[in-house]
C-alpha cells in the first residue's frame, strides 16, 4: 500500500531546495496520499483518504491539506502534522482539481462538468457554483489571489477565470494537446502545463498568451508544482514516478521511482509541520519524539517520520493500524464507454482473487461500486445496476453506492458475488432520410468476486421438551358423566 516504492540517490538529491524538501502526492488505485521527502528521495506512510484522490492543495501555512476525492465527490481534510483525516466536504459534483489562494480562505474545486465550487475552509461552506468551460481538468492561482488559470483538456486552451467578478477571460491556446495539470512560477506570469498525451511540459506566459518550448517530463505527466524559487517543476506521472525538470532549461533530473498511479502534487510550504506520515492508533502511552531531523510523534496518535523509533509504533511512520477500516479491489476494474467500474470490499487483500479473506459469519459487508468518468469514450447513462450474493439481491439507481450484504444464514463455504450494470446507449438507425431515428440500447457489464464465510462448529442441538399430556375433550354426543370418568380414568 506504499504510494512510493525503489527510491534511489541521484544528482537531483543535492539540487532540492530547503523550501520545498517535502511534497504530497495522491495515489488513485490505492485511494492514499504519501509524504515524500524530495532530499531523501524517501516516502512516507501512505494515509488513506477516499477510493480515487484525483487533486490536492495545501493550506499557505502548511497545516492542512485538502484532497479531491473523485470517486466519492468529497473533499478530505488531513492535518498533515498528525496524518488525522477530517469529516469530508461533500459536493454534487466529481472533483477534478483543487486550489487554495494564498490568503488561505477559501478553496476552489472545479468539475469536467462545467463548474467551479468556492468552498470557505473556516466555515466549510459550499458556495454558488461558477460556470465555466467544460472538460476542465486542472486549476492554479496567481501570486495575489485574484485570477484562477483553468486548463481544458479537450480543446487545449488555459481560461482565467477572475474570482472577484467570476468572469471568464479569452481563452489561451496551447502548441500541446490534452493539457493535464498547471502550475504558476510564483509572483510571474509563467506557468507550466502538463500534457498526458504527448509527455511533455510546456511554458505559457499568461499575460501574453504565447506558448514556450516544450520539455519532455516521464511517461504520461499529469500533475506539476513549481519549487519555491523557480528552478524546478516536479511533475507525476500517471504510469508512477516524480520527474523533477530543471526550469527554463527543461534538463531532466533522475527519476523518483514508482510503481503507484500518481495523479497530483503539492509541494510543503517552507516553515511548516513536518511530522507525521501516516494514521492509526498506537499502543504506546505517552508521546515520544524521534531521533531524526523529520520527527513525529508517536504513542497514542500513532504518526511519525521516517526517522527514529517511537513508542507506540515504528520508525517508519507510527504504530498502530489505519484509522479507517482497510479496503480492496475485488475485481479489477471494469472500463465501459466514457466509464469505469470499481468493485471494492472491506479488508485486507491476502490472496489472488482475494477468497482468502474470511468473513464472520453473522456479520455484514458493505459492497461499493464507483466509478469514474473518462475524457474519452462513447457516452453512456447508467440505468441501474444489480448486486447478487447467494439468494440476496439489490438494486441502485446510482453510482457510487455502497450495498450492504448480512452473512447471517449463510453456511460456511465460498459464494460467487455478481454485479451487473446497466447502461444505456442512443443508437441511431441507418435510414437514409432525414430525421433519422434513434433507438435505446441497453448495455450490460458484469463483475464477480468471492465471498467467503468462515466455518464454526455446529450449534448443539436443542433438547427436545417431554410432550404434555392433556386429558382428551369430551364430545358433544357423549354424556358429561361418562367423559369424566374416563378422563379420570386416562389421567
Amino acid at each position: 500500500m506504499l504510494a512510493l516504492t525503489g527510491f534511489g540517490s541521484g544528482a537531483f538529491a543535492a539540487a532540492a531546495q530547503a523550501s520545498d524538501s517535502f511534497a504530497y502526492v495522491t495515489n488513485e488505485n490505492a485511494g492514499t496520499i504519501s509524504r515524500v521527502n524530495l532530499t531523501t528521495q524517501t516516502a512516507g506512510t501512505p494515509i488513506k483518504v477516499g477510493s480515487e484522490p484525483d487533486a490536492i492543495a495545501i493550506t499557505p501555512n502548511g497545516a492542512t491539506a485538502y484532497v479531491a476525492d473523485h470517486g466519492s465527490s468529497e473533499i478530505v481534510p488531513v492535518a498533515l502534522a498528525t496524518g488525522a483525516v477530517g469529516t469530508p466536504i461533500r459536493l454534487s459534483d466529481k472533483p477534478n482539481a483543487i486550489a487554495i489562494p494564498p490568503d488561505g480562505a477559501t478553496a476552489y474545486v472545479i468539475s469536467d462538468a462545467g463548474r467551479a465550487w468556492p468552498i470557505d475552509l473556516a466555515t466549510r461552506k459550499v458556495g454558488t457554483p461558477i460556470r465555466i468551460p467544460t472538460n476542465s481538468d486542472a486549476i492554479a492561482i496567481n501570486a495575489t489571489g485574484t485570477t484562477a488559470y483553468i486548463t481544458n483538456v479537450a480543446d487545449g486552451t488555459v481560461t482565467p477565470l477572475s474570482l472577484t467578478g467570476g468572469g471568464l477571460g479569452k481563452p489561451i491556446n496551447l502548441t500541446v494537446a490534452t493539457p493535464d495539470g498547471i502550475a504558476i512560477v510564483g509572483s510571474s506570469p509563467t506557468a507550466y502545463v502538463t500534457s498526458s498525451s504527448e509527455g511533455a511540459l510546456t511554458s505559457v506566459n499568461l499575460t501574453t498568451g504565447v506558448s514556450g518550448n516544450a520539455y519532455t517530463a516521464g511517461s504520461y505527466p499529469s500533475g506539476v508544482a513549481i519549487s519555491a524559487d523557480g528552478s524546478t517543476a516536479y511533475v507525476t506521472n500517471s504510469t508512477g514516478g516524480i520527474m523533477p525538470v530543471a526550469v527554463p532549461s527543461g534538463v531532466d533530473g533522475k527519476l523518483i521511482d514508482g510503481s503507484a498511479q500518481l495523479s497530483a502534487i503539492a509541494l510543503l510550504p517552507a516553515g511548516a509541520v513536518t511530522a507525521g506520515g501516516g494514521s492509526g492508533t498506537g499502543s504506546g502511552g505517552s508521546t515520544s519524539t524521534g531521533s531524526s531531523t523529520n520527527s513525529g510523534s508517536g504513542g497514542t496518535t500513532g504518526s511519525g517520520s521516517t526517522g527514529g523509533a517511537q513508542s507506540g509504533g515504528t520508525a517508519n511512520g507510527g504504530g498502530g493500524g489505519g484509522g479507517s477500516t482497510p479496503a480492496y479491489r475485488a475485481a479489477a476494474p471494469l472500463s465501459v464507454g466514457n466509464q469505469q467500474l470499481t468493485l471494492t470490499l472491506p479488508g485486507w487483500p491476502q490472496a489472488a482473487g482475494h477468497a482468502a479473506v474470511c468473513r464472520v459469519p453473522g456479520s455484514v459487508i458493505g459492497v461499493r461500486l464507483t466509478r469514474r468518468m473518462l475524457r474519452r469514450g462513447k457516452h453512456l447513462n447508467l440505468r441501474y445496476a444489480t448486486f447478487t450474493l447467494g439468494r440476496m439481491r439489490r438494486l441502485a439507481r446510482r453510482i457510487p453506492v455502497t450495498e450492504r450484504f448480512s452473512l447471517r444464514g449463510l453456511r460456511p463455504g465460498r459464494y460467487r458475488l455478481i454485479v451487473r450494470a446497466f447502461f444505456g446507449e442512443l443508437v441511431r438507425s441507418k435510414l437514409s432520410r432525414p430525421g433519422r431515428r434513434t433507438r435505446l440500447v441497453t448495455l450490460t457489464r458484469t463483475m464477480t468476486t468471492l465471498i467467503t464465510v468462515c466455518g464454526g462448529r455446529k450449534p448443539a442441538p436443542r433438547a427436545r421438551k417431554a410432550p404434555v399430556r392433556r386429558a382428551p375433550r369430551c364430545a358433544p354426543h357423549q354424556r358429561r358423566a361418562r367423559c369424566v370418568i374416563r378422563r379420570r380414568r386416562r389421567g
